[in-house]
């Protein structure tokens, strides 16, 4: 009998290339022999280091993971695909509000922010329990976000999403006293109106999460719900473009009302280039953004709506726009023909402006597959 022209493809990896050179060693058929080509593409000179490509080097993993899959908080900054491009996802959580003494609380208002999709609220039923729907912008691995319960007496409780889709169950919400958040936005002392305000925290297990959102009002004004004890950090976003960023931090009392100054709008140059110093054109840049945590560490940080990154020119560069100052960045870059380049190092505060991330150009190899006992895919 015939066999079949046999054609194994490999992708990117050496595994790939040691599976076709093992697939090209099985014995053939005695009848016929019929040879394909397989393929793969590797990329030339040495790759970045583990520290380079290990995030962990100036944040956790864990966080760094959940924001690259993230920027409501993209907060790597990486453009989001339209809807078109990727199918919406369809997420249910459950939860149950309870008082201090584990009884349940109803008619809580509950209100629930994940990343890549529009809030979505509802109330507590009569055993506390709670159910709502939400549609994630985009196909996601994980649903990331979070859910406040609040109840008439000025109490709340926050919990964190991170749970594969499309159903979630946060657990119990144990009600505790909460307190507002009063915001004020000015620009060079003169009140800001329509200001933008994004609110995440840090939640054991699920790092940075998105609580939160409001406007200005025309003093430059905003309060910014009841929030129970714990740290905040805040974005604001002048219709000018202008940002700050600001940290709160909430104990057995309400918070003093917090002024946010906005700083000019700072941008980074980059330069993604090959292994002779040539511009790659066309080049996708993105970024995670970190600032000075607390402790001596490093904490990422979120940015909504994400810096504008366009891809490089015919010179190979670009310019990253919508920065806050005071924020370093990670920077990572792609470009067709080329592997994926890294530039993790260090404190990347760039005082000269310019960034630069070099790129390996990657090859084709073929060999000969031989189609013997076993079929070859």
């Amino acid at each position: 009998m015939t066999r079949a022209r046999a054609l194994g493809v490999a992708v990117l990896g050496l595994g790939a290339l040691a599976a076709g050179v093992l697939l090209s060693r099985t014995p053939s058929a005695p009848q016929t022999q019929e040879t394909g080509e397989a393929s793969a593409s590797v990329a030339q000179g040495p790759g970045p280091s583990a520290h380079e490509t290990d995030p962990t080097a100036a944040a956790g993993a864990a966080d760094l993971t959940r924001l690259a899959s993230q920027p409501g908080g993209h907060a790597l900054g990486a453009t989001r695909p339209t809807d078109t491009e990727e199918a919406s996802t369809p997420v249910r959580v459950t939860g149950r509000v309870v008082d201090d003494r584990r009884r349940p609380v109803a008619g809580a208002s509950v209100v629930l922010h994940l990343l890549d999709a529009e809030p979505s609220t509802g109330t507590s039923a009569a055993d506390g329990t709670f159910a709502l729907e939400a549609r994630l912008a985009r196909s996601r691995t994980w649903a990331i976000g979070s859910v406040r319960a609040v109840d008439g007496a000025g109490r709340a409780s926050l919990g964190a999403v991170y749970e594969w889709p499309p159903l979630v169950d946060v657990g119990t919400l144990e009600l505790a006293p909460a307190y507002p958040v009063v915001v004020r936005v000015v620009d060079e002392g003169r009140a800001v109106p329509d200001a933008a305000l994004l609110l995440w925290t840090i939640r054991n297990g699920a790092g940075l999460v998105r609580i939160g959102a409001g406007v200005t009002d025309r003093q430059g004004e905003a309060t910014l719900g009841d929030f129970p004890p714990g740290t905040i950090l805040l974005l604001a976003t002048g219709p000018n473009g202008r940002r700050a960023r600001a940290t709160v931090r909430i104990a057995d009392a309400a918070p003093e009302p917090l002024v946010i100054d906005l700083k000019p709008e700072r941008t980074l140059d980059v330069l993604v280039r090959d292994a002779e110093g040539k511009g790659i054109p066309g080049a996708t840049v993105e970024l995670a953004a970190l600032r000075d945590g607390e402790g001596g560490g490093s904490q990422v940080v979120a940015y909504d709506p994400p810096p504008t990154m366009p891809s490089t020119d015919v010179a190979g560069k670009t310019t990253i726009r919508g920065l806050c100052e005071g924020d370093r960045v990670q920077l990572s870059a792609r470009a067709e023909g080329f592997g994926p380049g890294w530039d993790w190092t260090a404190d990347r505060r760039y005082p000269s402006g310019l960034a630069e991330i070099q790129l390996a150009r990657t090859r084709t190899l073929s060999w000969p597959l031989i189609a013997g006992e076993r079929p070859v895919p």
